[in-house]
């Protein structure tokens, strides 16, 4: 492994580097927090100790009786969000213990006359984010609204869409039907 100072210069570092340097961080800061590699969970359980698939990262903050967990190389996800994929996975630590099942989110969609309603909570509005980050930023307005309005569909109106962890607001003219 790099040092971590050299990781901070590169700018660019691993998951578990990521992890290591946000839990220092947050350590100089007199907040507990602890790195741990993690094995999604779709890659099954492994042998107890054995370092194997063990591809992401994330950090655990105790804060009185209660864990946070943050994932420092999800660039979207938001205080207690980390990657869907991560969720339920093991951990590597003395108790090969497992992270918690993801809370569900909610997404609905709702259409008043020629627009159309998205609501958008959880994991769902935390994959929109991560889908959103392959467009270029002028065009991700017409990204969604084609994905939820099809061809020719127009973004009306967001909210809570560049607050991270909070819930999305969409509203979309499609064209009528009549």
């Amino acid at each position: 492994p790099r040092k971590l100072t050299r990781v901070r210069k590169s700018r660019w570092g691993t998951p578990w580097e990521q992890a290591l340097i946000l839990s220092r961080y947050l350590e100089q800061l007199k907040i507990s927090a602890e790195a741990f590699p993690v094995r999604p969970l779709l890659m099954g359980s492994t042998l107890t100790g054995a370092p194997l698939g063990y591809s992401g990262a994330i950090v655990r903050v105790q804060l009185d009786e209660e864990s946070v967990w943050l994932d420092p190389s999800c660039s979207v996800c938001g205080v207690g969000e980390i990657t869907p994929a991560l969720w339920g996975g093991m951990l590597f630590d003395r108790e090969s213990t497992r992270l918690p099942e993801a809370a569900p989110g909610t997404l609905n969609v709702e259409r008043k006359d020629d627009v159309i309603e998205v609501s958008l909570s959880g994991i769902p509005a935390l994959e929109l984010r991560r889908w959103l980050t392959g467009f270029p930023v002028a065009d991700r307005p017409r990204q969604m609204a084609t994905r939820f309005g099809g061809d020719g569909a127009e973004l009306v109106s967001h909210e809570g869409l560049v607050e991270l962890g909070q819930p999305i607001q969409l509203r979309i003219a499609v064209q009528s039907r009549k």
